[in-house]
């Protein structure tokens, strides 16, 4: 990665941290065309969570779908994007695809990483609130694995645009 285009890619994060959205969205839109792969596949995931922050699920669920077909075997984030990817498809209404997602993503992360886990099963169980399903709900919120609560709080503020309400038992 070049000096130029990593410091573009602060400068990005900095903005995005700020709220600067539109600034930091003109800014990856040109970096994601870089022809450096790091670039393009860090420039194409901040897209998807800079979109999926200014309320634009469709265009999230894209940067997602083109970051998970671009990226080689073996996806060390396809968990993660998995979870992204099934709030985005939630967000426009597609609930049985958000549920086989984020129950892929549980599967694909088998325990690896229990705040993600955490997470997936949160959005899940969320998931089930919302369509009518409180008693599944309940039973998955009884199943969350244990996690440094102090992680989880840091791996959430990460994941803010696709953590879903905490639903109200």
């Amino acid at each position: 990665m070049s000096k130029a285009e990593r410091k573009e890619l602060d400068k990005t994060l900095d903005l995005s941290d700020k709220g600067r959205w539109d600034e930091a969205i003109a800014k990856l839109e040109i970096l994601q065309i870089s022809v450096d792969p790091e670039v393009h596949d860090l420039a194409v995931n901040f897209l998807a969570d800079a979109y999926a922050a200014t309320g634009r699920p469709a265009d999230a669920e894209a940067m997602l779908r083109r970051s998970m077909h671009e990226r080689s075997d073996p996806n060390d984030g396809l968990g993660s994007q998995l979870v992204a990817l099934g709030a985005m498809v939630r967000r426009q209404g597609r609930n049985d695809e958000a549920e086989e997602l984020y129950l892929r993503a549980i599967d694909v992360q088998r325990g690896d990483d229990p705040a993600i886990t955490v997470i997936t099963m949160r959005n899940l169980a969320y998931l089930y609130w919302v369509t009518g399903r409180q008693d599944k709900a309940r039973e998955t919120i009884a199943h969350l694995p244990e996690c440094d609560e102090q992680f989880l709080a840091d791996l959430s503020g990460t994941m803010e645009p696709y953590v879903e309400p905490e639903i109200p038992l």
